[in-house]
């Protein structure tokens, strides 16, 4: 009779611990997911001063030769402020 209801005990436990793992397993991915979606919202915003400091330069510029020499030659300050907007 002991047997019996241990080892009706021992399946009730691993039916339980199987389905608890299985929930578990099927939650990870959303999580993941959702994770995601956050870091990369994150990092967008993190972008959006260092391209307007970007876009700047390029609309001071008058939209010239990308590999000219004035393009190369960046005003210090605004190199400065990028450097300031990008390190954390």
């Amino acid at each position: 009779m002991f047997a019996v209801i241990l080892a009706t005990c021992f399946l009730v436990v691993a039916a339980a611990v199987r389905a608890s793992a299985r929930d578990e397993i099927n939650e990870e991915p959303r999580l993941a997911g959702t994770l995601f979606v956050r870091q990369l919202e994150s990092r967008s915003q993190q972008l959006v001063p260092p391209s307007d400091l970007l876009s700047g330069d390029f609309a001071e510029d008058g939209g010239g030769d990308v590999g000219s020499r004035d393009h190369a030659l960046r005003p210090r300050d605004e190199v400065t402020a990028l450097q300031a907007v990008v390190s954390p």
